[in-house]
């Protein structure tokens, strides 16, 4: 994204952090990257006047704390010279911001994990599987990319356990959070560059002409696709000395076995070269899943406030049963789910949550969240397990987003009307918003 499009306030109190977190050097450079968009190393130099030495150190910086990502760009070849290669630099402003979120991001992994201890041998070192995730994810927030290794080593030292002894149980928390999803490997520095968004006038697509310009730049954007692609493939792909430990203590799937083929040496294959030598994997914190958990969350606490704890159980099994359809956490609406699937999982909350108290007639509340004016809940139509609902997250979160308005322009008469009066659009008296 162009620098012109970002907010300038919201660059401003990124520039802020990154100075009082790593200095000027690094301020300087995010500044500028944050001004001016996507820029190569020579460019850096020359905006930034900083010599060579200083800006690579900089760089490599902002990179280990995800606050810059690196592309490689290769030029198209043409008859007068082969195809040059280049890497570009972009300031990732959300990440940046969200350091002002850390704690709230530690007390949701912690809170999600309390309870009784799920094995042994939490109970006999007087650890809860909540200080263990809270541990893990405090150092990969605090230090950035890290491989395995030294994630252990980090958080054995942070719960003062000796690493010898805490490694088995925080291998097998790590491997929980990334099935989670909460921890994902860290993206190379040999992806293409993401495509911009480009407003099209119509939706008729045509194919390019054979033999065209037109038609090597589609292709040259097939194969920059292709290569963003693997790396969603292998994203949360574990390393096969951790999913060998995960199947030894049956926390794990085991592999399909392959076929024999000619010129194996095993009934699963040939062994790789690259999994005899396994590679250092890093990885990093995915802000997106946690921003979809809070996100959840908040629609979870505008319906509780607005239709009471049953619609927000009922809500809260919907989420759950939906969470892993979702690829983006921003978006509109969940999948539709089916009215037995929502009361197959309110049995899973409730088996599993001794808090969870969900209502005795789950399609009464499924209705009234349907027909309710705020719409948290949209009824999709009919299906072989009964009616199907999707909740409306964008709609719940435009409504608490007008609610905080409201209280922040309480006291300015003009804006205080306008916003009572979109308000009671959806249902919302003034008198239930001052709680």
């Amino acid at each position: 994204m162009n620098g012109i499009n970002k907010d300038p306030f919201a660059c401003k109190l990124a520039c802020h952090l990154v100075k009082a977190q790593f200095g000027d050097i690094c301020e300087t450079t995010c500044c500028c990257l944050l001004d001016r968009g996507m820029l190569s190393a020579f460019d850096l130099v020359r905006s930034t006047g900083f010599k060579p030495s200083q800006l690579h150190s900089a760089l490599l910086v902002l990179i280990q704390h995800n606050f810059v990502n690196c592309y490689l760009e290769t030029e198209e070849a043409n008859p007068r010279r082969p195809p040059v290669s280049q890497t570009l630099y972009e300031a990732d402003l959300p990440a940046i911001l969200q350091n002002l979120r850390k704690p709230s991001l530690l007390v949701h992994i912690r809170d999600e994990s309390s309870g009784p201890a799920v094995a042994g041998e939490e109970a006999d070192q007087g650890l809860s599987a909540g200080e263990v995730n809270e541990a893990l994810m405090k150092m990969l927030l605090e230090q950035g990319r890290l491989n395995l290794d030294q994630v252990i080593a980090a958080a054995a030292q942070n719960l003062e356990q000796p690493v010898d002894e805490a490694r088995e149980l925080l291998q097998r928390h790590f491997l929980g959070l990334v099935q989670k999803r909460y921890i994902e490997r860290a993206p190379g520095c040999h992806e293409p560059p993401p495509v911009p968004f480009q407003h099209r006038k119509g939706n008729r697509k045509t194919a390019p002409k054979p033999g065209t310009a037109e038609e090597a730049r589609h292709q040259a954007q097939q194969a920059k696709a292709l290569a963003r692609a693997e790396y969603e493939k292998e994203r949360f792909k574990l390393p096969s000395s951790l999913m060998q430990a995960a199947r030894e203590d049956g926390a794990g799937p085991e592999p399909p076995k392959k076929k024999r083929r000619m010129g194996g040496s095993t009934a699963t294959g040939p062994v790789k070269e690259e999994d005899a030598t396994e590679k250092v994997v890093l990885w990093r914190v995915n802000r997106d899943e946690f921003n979809k958990r809070l996100r959840h969350a908040a629609c979870i606490d505008m319906v509780q406030q607005k239709n009471g704890p049953d619609a927000a159980a009922i809500l809260r099994a919907m989420l759950h049963a939906t969470q892993s359809y979702e690829t983006e956490s921003k978006a509109p609406q969940s999948k539709s789910v089916s009215q037995d699937e929502v009361i197959s999982f309110v049995r899973e909350l409730e088996a599993i949550d001794p808090d969870y108290h969900p209502p005795d007639s789950v399609p009464d509340v499924l209705r009234e969240l349907s027909d309710d004016a705020l719409q948290p809940v949209s009824y999709t139509g009919e299906g072989p397990g009964g009616s199907t609902y999707c909740v409306n997250m964008a709609a719940i979160i435009r409504h608490k987003r007008l609610l905080v308005r409201l209280c922040c322009n309480f006291n300015h008469p003009t804006q205080h009307t306008a916003l009572q009066w979109q308000l009671s659009q959806t249902g919302c008296c003034l008198r239930w918003h001052l709680w």
